[in-house]
């Protein structure tokens, strides 16, 4: 799908958790595509969804993205995973248990490292060096999802007026 979105897309929003890791295979493939027609690849449109949670209290922004990460590393396609760099095991371990228990136990085994491979969670200098990680990679679109448990409002507001600002910096 990636090959033929870079042949005939005008650009491509890849899905569900990121990781840089995934975006650089991805982009791989989306070249490939475009090579194949005769197309620049740097003239389409890359953007991502990002799992991201900004507070003033970066613990509490990572603690926040722990229970969606869970059940999205249980349901994502394996090359998603795969190709992010993360430690297989521990991510075998966060899906067993989300398939034994649910998203909230998966939780508990959540890692600092997992947290770091798939989402943008933290305060806002964390964020904005995430998203240039992401920027860097070749995503253009930095799509904030912002995940529930935060205060919305809050935490949006950091995201404007501390991170976004800051990003391309």
């Amino acid at each position: 799908m990636l090959v033929g979105a870079g042949a005939y897309a005008d650009g491509v929003e890849l899905g569900a958790i990121m990781s840089v890791g995934y975006v650089s295979f991805a982009l791989g493939l989306i070249a490939e595509g475009a090579l194949g027609q005769g197309r620049d690849p740097a003239a389409l449109d890359i953007a991502a969804p990002l799992m991201t949670a900004v507070a003033a209290d970066g613990a509490t922004a990572r603690a926040a993205v722990k229970a969606p990460l869970a059940y999205y590393l249980y349901r994502v396609e394996d090359v998603v995973v795969d190709r992010s760099g993360a430690d297989p095991g521990a991510i075998s371990r966060v899906r067993a248990e989300v398939a034994e228990h649910g998203a909230e136990a998966g939780a508990q085994l959540v890692t600092d490292e997992l947290i770091d491979t798939f989402a943008v969670a933290g305060t806002p200098d964390h964020a904005v060096a995430r998203f240039r990680e992401y920027a860097g990679a070749g995503i253009r679109g930095l799509i904030v999802q912002f995940v529930p448990g935060l205060d919305r409002a809050q935490g949006l507001e950091l995201v404007a007026k501390e991170v976004v600002p800051n990003v391309g910096n």
